[in-house]
């Protein structure tokens, strides 16, 4: 991304012309999606003349790993974050840092994220990134960045979103398991793998909780389940098809996918025991109703659903507060 042009973008949101961000942003470069959870950006860019060879030329496909990308992210945050002060328009005076994956950080364009929903019913400050696993957001640069900001801003109120990337992401296919004569959904999974991959994430949620207690021991940890997403084999970008590819049959594509999400889910009611008064699970399950019309792809809310998604995690942080202003 040339350097005028991200001047461009964040001049648009630094001013809070969402609208115009996301035409300029749509008008001068092309996303994609090698999997469920990983975006790729490309520029624009009209084919320089021949004869000109010091003419600028685009980095090519950058995925969200990359810096494009983040700096993307990056310049979305720092729009949302400007409003985190803000008091007017909010129902609770209840500050939240959010942490995680797509689901809290679909940056500029739409469908609006669960975290920027959540901004609108409490002040919300983002660190989320697309893409993001726990393995980035548990330890190094990233989890330092979690305690900083739980320590500059005073929010006593942590929402994760993980687990996505690693169940339904790149490596989904490696979990399947085509089976002959199956008798329930668990059948065409490789167990073993699923439950290696839960352990993970499992261990992921506990270092940052066990990180943020030593930094507050009152402060309060939240992290969603996911809702039963709709594979699509002819319109989906890859869950529906690498169910397909796997052999599994189309009308088992959705309780497969369901399966996973219990075991996750199931894993996570575990840590609101191990952690009592410190870690609430939040249930995102059903939230979009079982229709199709309220996912924007096979792993997205749409801007609608994900504000009702919103309003159960907010409603949960109001439970834990008491309803009281930190």
């Amino acid at each position: 991304m040339r350097p005028d042009k991200l001047e461009t973008l964040d001049q648009l949101m630094s001013s809070d012309q969402a609208e115009e961000a996301r035409a300029y942003f749509t008008r001068n470069y092309d996303m994609s999606w090698p999997s469920p959870f990983r975006c790729e950006i490309t520029e624009r860019v009209p084919p320089a003349p021949r004869s000109d060879s010091t003419v600028w030329q685009p980095e090519g496909a950058t995925g969200l790993r990359g810096m494009l990308f983040r700096t993307v992210s990056a310049i979305d945050n720092s729009r949302r974050n400007r409003r985190f002060s803000e008091g007017p328009g909010h129902e609770s005076g209840l500050p939240v840092i959010t942490q995680g994956d797509s689901w809290f950080a679909f940056p500029i364009i739409e469908p609006v994220d669960v975290s920027e929903s959540l901004g609108r019913l409490t002040p919300v400050y983002s660190l989320a990134c697309p893409g993001d696993e726990m393995r980035d957001i548990c330890r190094g640069e990233q989890l330092d960045e979690l305690a900083w900001a739980v320590e500059e801003t005073k929010a006593r109120n942590v929402a994760l979103s993980a687990g996505g990337n690693e169940m339904i992401g790149e490596e989904f296919p490696d979990i399947l398991r085509p089976v002959d004569h199956a008798q329930s959904a668990t059948d065409y999974l490789h167990l073993d793998r699923v439950n290696r991959k839960i352990a993970e994430l499992i261990d992921g949620f506990e270092r940052i909780i066990q990180h943020l207690v030593r930094i507050d021991p009152e402060i309060r940890v939240y992290a969603h389940s996911y809702d039963y997403p709709f594979p699509d084999v002819r319109q989906g970008r890859f869950m529906g098809r690498a169910l397909d590819r796997a052999g599994i049959p189309p009308d088992r594509h959705r309780a497969v996918c369901s399966q996973i999400i219990d075991l996750l889910d199931n894993a996570m009611v575990t840590l609101t025991y191990r952690y009592p008064g410190t870690f609430s699970r939040v249930d995102f399950r059903g939230v979009s109703g079982a229709r199709p019309d309220a996912w924007a792809d096979e792993v997205h809310l749409t801007t609608a659903t994900a504000a009702l998604a919103a309003r159960r995690l907010f409603d949960d942080i109001i439970r834990r507060n008491h309803g009281s202003h930190i």
